[in-house]
């Protein structure tokens, strides 16, 4: 099945999320979500524009009914909301692949183009997927550029291949309790990275791992590194350090002060409890990779970064569920 496509089967309990995240430099982001929710406290089609842009943080939502969704694309409700990407299975060694997405969240708007290279990576193992312990997480667009038009408020911001990450959620039930998810691109360099821990109930947090350096793919994402890899979750803060064959990788991300973090609420559609999520791609990533044959380290200053607990965030909403 195309990593994109919609899962929801039509009744719920159900929560669905495509989210695109993209990094305009020195510490400024555009962060867009389409949140499909099918339960007794949420129920609907909802979209989400968040900006970070050096006049502050900016965001409006929009809000649509379930039963105007058509099954041509992941997401579509006729031609002003919309969302359209390839499969990056598909696309040839050092070539692209184009997608679109489109949206209108209040008085947001955005008109993108989507350029998908082929470098991917499964972030939750087949086994545990099959397991059904929580939602599914696939960043599927990882290898990924943006360029377009985002208007909010009374600010345009105009991308041009600008990095970015396209990621889909899904399940019946969410059972997690905290997780950190980070995303990292180093154009010059052809590294890209993500990482998420996930903490389900009391149990200690389940990390997984993927690293492109180039073509080189380093996968710390198996079932086993969910529970080998160590991590530390801070209300700012994430550090892991996950061993493969032959290798050490080491990395900790920081959120950067709060005028950049955009503080947001989600509320369960199931069984309607709420978690507190800071999420800024303004934020710094550092990477050590232990090697035989070397060490190389890696700083990243426009990494996206997120911290999510079970509960009501403390301090000012930007936007909730």
């Amino acid at each position: 099945m195309h990593p994109m496509a919609r899962r929801w089967p039509g009744i719920g309990p159900w929560d669905e999320v495509w989210f695109l995240e993209v990094s305009v430099g020195a510490g400024h982001s555009v962060w867009l979500r389409y949140v499909l929710g099918d339960g007794p406290h949420r129920r609907g089609l909802a979209t989400w524009a968040v900006a970070t842009l050096p006049t502050g943080l900016l965001a409006d939502q929009g809000h649509f009914d379930l039963a105007g969704l058509r099954p041509d694309r992941p997401i579509a409700l006729g031609d002003e909301l919309w969302l359209d990407a390839p499969d990056p299975a598909g696309v040839p060694h050092g070539g692209e692949a184009e997608g679109a997405a489109r949206g209108i969240a209040g008085a947001a708007s955005w008109d993108l183009r989507l350029h998908v290279g082929p470098r991917g990576h499964r972030m939750v193992p087949a086994v545990v997927e099959r397991l059904g312990v929580g939602r599914t997480y696939v960043p599927a667009l990882m290898d990924l550029h943006v360029s377009g038009d985002v208007h909010i408020g009374d600010q345009h911001v105009q991308l041009d291949r600008a990095p970015a990450v396209l990621g889909h959620i899904w399940g019946a039930s969410n059972r997690t309790t905290e997780w950190a998810w980070c995303h990292a691109h180093l154009p010059d360099e052809g590294v890209l990275f993500e990482g998420l821990s996930v903490r389900l109930g009391r149990l200690p947090l389940l990390t997984t791992i993927g690293l492109w350096i180039g073509d080189e793919h380093v996968q710390l994402s198996r079932a086993r590194h969910l529970v080998r890899t160590r991590s530390r979750l801070g209300p700012d803060r994430w550090s892991f350090e996950a061993r493969g064959r032959g290798l050490t990788l080491r990395g900790e991300a920081t959120l950067p002060t709060s005028d950049r973090v955009a503080q947001v609420r989600y509320l369960d559609p199931g069984d309607g409890r709420v978690r507190g999520c800071r999420n800024s791609a303004g934020s710094s990533l550092d990477l050590t990779l232990l090697q035989p044959t070397g060490t190389r380290r890696f700083r990243f200053e426009d990494a996206a970064f997120e911290v999510a607990r079970l509960g009501e965030p403390g301090g000012p909403v930007l936007l909730s569920d």
